[in-house]
């Protein structure tokens, strides 16, 4: 009787041992998870979608499956959508390799916030959260060959053997590395070529395309669009593109006729344009005479609002035109002007947009640089009426940085350049240009300067185009 009851003891006293070290073991491992902070969440996930865990664990990829920092996502044949905790999404393509390396968010951008993430390979679109908007140096996307920084944007990756090409879908996004930085704006492209090579424009936009189907399901297609319910929307078969009519609209027009003898023709006016797009087929001028680019469209496209491009050849009162380039847009009224002066406004614009500056030597055109390739900024003093710029410009292996200051018209939106004079390259620089939008919160300016030097074709030549500021 006594080795049973002994017996029983010893079993109870066993069995409470292992319960309550199987709890313990709970609580540590409850600690542990509770030390985790997620850094999103998983709200779409088809295919063979995995999370590879900071552990090395692998796990499938479901629908409300916590992401954290440390975390690796691989697609394989399959997609993935995340919400991240500071509101900020990403959709993964088949075939990609997307890593979460910091992902840190209080709520508010106080300085400890981090999105450190990295593209190890294939593709992505990500509409950017809180984190970055105010620090940019808290939101970085690493990828082998350069990284992505924002400004408060939407962008679309490919990477795929050491070769990266950023769209910026909208907003503004640098992507930079060794060779240097270059800016994108909503619409632009930039492209990287390989380890070492530097960021460079491009005409041609990343994309965000499901991948094959022969099923009738839907896809989780080209704009990535969900139901509530996590499902993909399917996207219909894209229209044909619909040739846009040739349209009359009375603007202000910022221009730069540069002709076949050497002269410009620059200015800006409010008259009559005929457009065909984006595009500038004809405009008339101050004095009534007729601009007609009929030669070859070399660019053209929008910006904040405004119309601008390049072309070469053409008319103007009856001469030959080697290049022109234009902005086209709603001035700023004087009303507008006038009340940013008497409120003492003083406003910073960046550029935003180019188009390729072209240098000209003995009447005819030596180089030309690549569009969206100018930098630089006009800070614009309305109480004093007059502003100051600097515009870095690069062409024909050379960087070129044009400053100084000028003035604002009194009553209007334009501007201009101290040193310039009406339709003549004066004093080594001349800029012009004009404020657009009710709040004149936009700029559209030309400029010309004088380059020399050894590099220079022909020894000496005028450097000219246009850009857009905001």
């Amino acid at each position: 009787m006594e080795k049973t009851k002994n017996f029983l003891l010893k079993s109870l006293f066993t069995v409470f041992l292992l319960l309550t070290t199987s709890l313990a073991m709970t609580q540590v491992a409850y600690a542990k998870s509770a030390d985790i902070k997620p850094a999103g969440t998983v709200t779409f996930a088809t295919g063979e979608a995995s999370i590879i865990r900071a552990d090395k664990s692998v796990v499938k990829a479901a629908k409300n499956d916590a992401v954290n920092a440390g975390d690796a996502i691989e697609t394989k044949n399959g997609r993935l959508q995340l919400s991240l905790i500071d509101g900020g999404k990403v959709s993964l393509q088949p075939n990609t390799v997307y890593k979460i390396n910091k992902y840190e968010f209080s709520g508010s951008e106080d300085g400890s916030e981090y999105a450190f993430t990295e593209l190890l390979k294939g593709g992505m679109r990500t509409i950017s959260g809180l984190i970055g908007h105010k620090n940019r140096e808290r939101y970085q996307l690493k990828t082998a060959v350069a990284t992505i920084g924002i400004r408060g944007t939407e962008f679309t990756v490919n990477f795929n053997d050491n070769n990266l090409l950023m769209t910026t879908n909208l907003g503004s996004v640098d992507v930079c590395n060794a060779g240097g930085c270059l800016n994108a704006v909503t619409g632009q492209s930039i492209a990287v070529n390989g380890i070492g090579a530097a960021p460079k424009p491009s005409s041609k936009a990343a994309k965000a395309a499901a991948a094959a189907s022969t099923s009738n399901k839907a896809v989780f297609a080209v704009t990535d669009v969900i139901t509530d319910s996590g499902l993909p929307v399917a996207i219909a078969q894209a229209a044909a593109p619909v040739t846009t009519p040739t349209t009359t609209v009375g603007d202000t027009i910022v221009s730069l006729a540069t002709m076949t003898t050497g002269l410009d023709n620059n200015g800006v006016y409010v008259g009559t344009s005929i457009m065909s797009g984006n595009e500038l087929v004809s405009y008339i001028d101050n004095s009534g005479s007729p601009n007609i680019v009929t030669g070859t469209i070399e660019e053209s496209g929008t910006n904040a609002g405004l119309k601008y491009g390049r072309a070469s050849g053409g008319l103007y009162n009856g001469q030959s035109m080697l290049m022109t380039t234009w902005i086209t847009g709603t001035a700023a009224s004087s009303t507008a002007v006038t009340g940013l002066a008497l409120a003492g406004s003083v406003g910073t614009y960046n550029v935003s947009a180019s188009t390729a500056p072209y240098m000209v030597n003995g009447g005819a055109v030596t180089a030309v640089g690549a569009s969206n390739s100018v930098t630089g900024n006009l800070v614009m003093d309305f109480s004093k009426y007059s502003f100051i710029y600097t515009l870095t410009v690069p062409i024909a292996g050379a960087t070129y940085t044009q400053n100084s200051s000028g003035t604002l018209t009194p009553g209007s939106a334009k501007f201009r350049d101290i040193g310039s004079s009406a339709g003549v390259l004066s004093g080594g620089s001349i800029v012009e240009g004009s404020l657009f939008g009710a709040s004149a919160g936009t700029i559209g300016l030309q400029y010309g300067f004088n380059v020399s030097g050894p590099g220079v074709p022909g020894g000496t030549g005028n450097v000219y185009g246009a850009a857009i500021l905001k």
